[in-house]
């Protein structure tokens, strides 16, 4: 009785129970039954095994716990429990030095791993499942016996819900019941991470078909927007049209910037219209363009559209549309009033050598101060464009101020057929024969043609 003398009166306050398990610890029989002896007697053991790890008057061996798990099996009447305190002893291992306690997991947890288990409500989850539960549990409670039981059973609750839930998927989908289904028996064996990872390879491969499945519909509605686009064009509704490639732009955006992608759809009607002369193409051009005039989120996005609207009303307006020159001018000079020449100058320079192309339409056409708008525009260009850094789009730009001021010339301006031959003259100095020939031989044309005119 010396632990009994150790424990002095708290071991009778602990009740009856105690004591026998104490009687039974000192004289060498088996520990009784936890389930039936309480909590009063799993707090002997606990205490008992306690004093043993601090080195107390007996140490445990692990011949001595296995008999006292023995001994708590024969005392169980619920033969769940009894696998449970028996499915304790699978957790020790023997040191291979003396013999000592030894287990997968320390004394302590070895010790709550029998007490939780054995305290544990009936249940209908295998023993195996519970132990595998259990033997986690213990091992992240720190020895707390109450939380450990609490989180014990609410461990078991989760898994019994889940079964629960399982049995009820047969009709839902066949996949999804025999993946849970799976899940259950490797829960079941208590091999829970086996489970989780047929839960992640079912969730990804479900994952996968659906956006395979998903891309197919997006492939599909896209296919049959497509026939509604052709379907509108063929009733020569351009706003049809243009609403219908702003719904397929957005389809196929897919996350993407649909202002960009809506942008080069209207690039695709305006590069048609131009080649091919249709003005249909050119007018879903102009409603595409201005519908990304609305979508762009930044002003230097609103300039760049602005800048292709202009180019669209300008072959429009070439080809006799009525207003598309004015409203080109519009555009071009909405443009300007974002893209200034200190903050984009290369962009300034562009839409200014656009400007200037329409301005020398409607001049031609006889629009008071449109000739003399577009020298203006060239020349501003020019200050951006120079031989040495843009040689390319310099010539290009001298040989339109050599056109503008040629038509100025022939309409008696003074001094600008000699300014026209100037321009194409600096033209030629970048057009070779060798290494633009088209361009080299149109500017000589128009070279020849303005000095005629000043020979007349």
């Amino acid at each position: 009785m010396g632990l009994l003398r150790m424990l002095g009166c708290g071991a009778f306050c602990l009740g009856g129970g105690a004591v026998a398990v104490v009687s039974a610890i000192e004289d060498g029989g088996d520990v009784l039954s936890l389930g039936t002896l309480g909590g009063g007697a799993i707090a002997v053991i606990s205490l008992y095994f306690g004093l043993q790890g601090l080195g107390g008057a007996k140490e445990s061996t692990v011949e001595e716990v296995k008999g006292q798990l023995h001994g708590m099996a024969r005392e169980q009447t619920d033969s769940k429990r009894v696998s449970r305190v028996e499915g304790v002893e699978g957790r020790l291992t023997t040191r291979k030095e003396g013999k000592k306690l030894a287990n997968k997991l320390d004394e302590t947890e070895a010790r709550l791993l029998a007490a939780i288990t054995a305290s544990l409500p009936p249940t209908d989850l295998p023993d195996q499942a519970v132990m595998s539960l259990a033997e986690r549990i213990v091992a992240e409670t720190d020895g707390d016996e109450a939380l450990a039981l609490a989180e014990l059973e609410r461990a078991v609750e989760v898994a019994r819900e889940m079964r629960k839930a399982g049995a009820s998927l047969a009709n839902l989908d066949g996949f999804v019941a025999s993946v849970v289904s799976r899940m259950v028996d490797l829960n079941d064996e208590g091999d829970a991470d086996a489970a989780d990872r047929e839960y992640e390879a079912a969730l990804a491969q479900m994952e996968r078909e659906e956006a395979e499945e998903a891309n197919r519909r997006r492939e599909a509605k896209a296919a049959l927007i497509t026939q509604g686009i052709g379907q509108a064009y063929l009733r020569r509704d351009v706003a049809m049209v243009a609403r219908r490639e702003e719904r397929k732009a957005a389809l196929m955006a897919s996350g993407a910037d649909l202002f960009a992608v809506l942008r080069g759809v209207m690039r695709d009607y305006y590069e048609t219209g131009k080649r091919m002369g249709t003005r249909l193409d050119l007018l879903v051009g102009v409603a595409l363009a201005e519908r990304c005039v609305q979508l762009a989120e930044t002003p230097e996005a609103g300039a760049t559209v602005q800048n292709d609207l202009g180019l669209v009303l300008q072959v429009l307006g070439e080809r006799g549309e009525a207003g598309a020159l004015e409203r080109s001018v519009a555009a071009y000079e909405a443009a300007l009033s974002v893209c200034t020449k200190e903050a984009m100058p290369t962009d300034w320079a562009m839409t200014q050598n656009n400007l200037g192309n329409v301005l020398r339409v409607l001049g031609e056409r006889g629009e008071v101060g449109a000739l003399e708008r577009s020298v203006a525009a060239y020349e501003a260009a020019l200050s951006v464009y120079t031989k040495e850094a843009m040689p390319a789009d310099w010539a290009m730009t001298q040989n339109n101020l050599g056109a503008v001021l040629q038509v100025l010339g022939v309409r008696g301006e003074a001094g600008a057929l000699e300014r026209s031959v100037a321009a194409y003259e600096a033209a030629l100095s970048v057009y070779t024969k060798e290494a633009m020939p088209v361009d080299w031989a149109t500017t000589q044309n128009n070279l020849g043609i303005v000095l005629s005119d000043m020979g007349e």
